[in-house]
């Protein structure tokens, strides 16, 4: 096993930074006084490539999906400015949301067009660089959780609450985003949708409060419905397998279920100790044997701190705070709140 690499320590601001889509460069916000500025940076060698200003200080920043373009969010001016990678003297953008304010920006798959959310989620406007032009949806119910994209790219999914009931829309990314369907979600509180890597369907989750989530397909029919428990803190977290064979929820009750997406039915219950987490150690064979010769290898389970939570705030840190699969679907990693180290 070889040694990593590491790169130079890079300063920034506000934890803002990102690597692109393509991986060769690496974008970070100027730290100190100068939060106006954006910084380009080659991923192989971290020599400065770009430094791009905006007119305020800046919130977010968003790679396009095909690494040509990154945006910069100003949500104090309602602002976002747009920049170019390759033709940085040629091309340069600035879109403004006005008195509707500005929460939240998105690209949409194409890298040519720009999702906006105004404040108190007013609206969505899609802003088209090549053509111009703006298209609006109105009151989407949730910032981020409540817009997800299909994997073909031809549809986005907008979670909706119209006279106290939730709702899901559809529309057509290529007929200038007409909504194609809308359709009541059973939910009481509706806090997540997300399309299934096949695009047969998305999953409607509940809020914290609700063990619940229900499964749709597009056109709003309902293929399934799961609830584990009731009375309870429910649902934290939930993601897709990347091959859409498995689904996985993490909840409050310290448990991972893992879901064939054919049945609906758990297939796998992964428990989470707070006692005693076993650890497991990789290491070089060269290193291990080196360990054991003079005595120190490491003994396992080894016992990690565990922080206590405050059960009297919101979203108190017990439970499965997120879950990430591998790219063959062969494994998943979760992340436990009682441990701030560990994960499984």
């Amino acid at each position: 096993m070889t040694e990593p690499s590491l790169g130079p320590v890079l300063s920034h601001s506000a934890g803002i930074c990102k690597f692109s889509p393509n991986g060769k460069f690496f974008a970070l916000c100027s730290p100190g006084g100068r939060k106006n500025r954006i910084v380009i940076k080659s991923a192989s060698d971290y020599t400065t490539a770009h430094i791009f200003s905006c007119v305020s200080t800046i919130s977010q920043i968003e790679w396009s999906p095909d690494s040509d373009y990154i945006l910069c969010g100003m949500n104090a001016k309602s602002i976002v400015q747009v920049f170019s990678i390759w033709n940085p003297k040629e091309f340069s953008c600035r879109l403004t949301e006005g008195v509707a304010g500005l929460t939240h920006t998105l690209w949409a798959p194409d890298s040519r067009q720009i999702l906006t959310i105004a404040d108190f989620q007013l609206h969505i406007t899609i802003w088209n660089l090549a053509t111009n032009t703006q298209n609006v949806i109105k009151s989407p119910k949730l910032i981020t959780q409540g817009i997800d994209f299909s994997t073909d790219e031809r549809f986005l999914a907008v979670a909706h609450r119209k006279e106290a009931k939730d709702y899901i829309g559809i529309y057509a990314v290529h007929a200038d985003w007409q909504r194609v369907k809308f359709f009541r979600v059973a939910t009481t509180d509706l806090e997540a949708i997300l399309w299934s890597p096949n695009d047969e369907c998305i999953v409607a989750r509940d809020n914290c409060i609700e063990y619940l989530f229900l499964v749709y397909s597009p056109t709003g029919t309902l293929i399934s419905r799961y609830q584990a428990y009731e009375r309870a803190l429910g649902l934290k977290y939930c993601c897709w397998a990347p091959n859409g064979c498995f689904f996985t929820a993490g909840s409050y009750d310290e448990v991972c279920r893992v879901f064939n997406t054919v049945t609906w039915k758990p297939m796998a219950e992964c428990e989470h100790d707070n006692k005693t987490i076993p650890t497991l150690l990789l290491q070089d064979k060269n290193h291990e044997k080196e360990n054991e010769d003079s005595g120190n290898a490491p003994s396992l389970p080894k016992t990690v701190k565990i922080v206590k939570p405050d059960l009297t705030k919101y979203n108190p840190r017990i439970g499965i705070g997120s879950i990430a699969w591998s790219s063959e679907s062969e494994y998943f990693a979760t992340r436990y709140h009682f441990s701030l180290t560990q994960y499984f």
